[in-house]
């Protein structure tokens, strides 16, 4: 558990745990709620990690207001959630951590 507590955070501060190159992808279109020891969350973050791709994190635990947006916005306060941009300007909320996994391998 604390090994994911620290990947998390390197998450966070680096954007991506891989170091070895700079060719890292900035998503704005894509948020992900997690909290740190949630044991579903880090399976996402590596998945992203591993496509080099850099979203806004959001600590559901750390910041009340985040949670909020994810309970109302989603309809449930579970993570970890993806909320995604269509190009229309609405969101989609994506739960399940395999789902999750899914999405990033076929946009990325």
């Amino acid at each position: 558990m604390e090994k994911l507590f620290f990947e998390i955070l390197n998450f966070l501060t680096f954007g991506a745990l891989n170091k070895k190159s700079n060719n890292l992808l900035r998503d704005e279109d894509v948020v992900l709620y997690f909290f740190p020891s949630c044991p579903y969350c880090g399976p996402v973050i590596n998945a992203f990690n591993k496509k080099k791709i850099m979203v806004e994190a959001r600590n559901i635990q750390a910041n009340i207001n985040f949670h909020k947006e994810l309970a109302e916005g989603g309809g449930q306060a579970a993570v970890p959630c993806l909320r995604i941009r269509n190009s229309d300007g609405t969101f989609e909320w994506l739960y399940d951590s395999n789902k999750i996994i899914s999405f990033i391998n076929n946009r990325y």
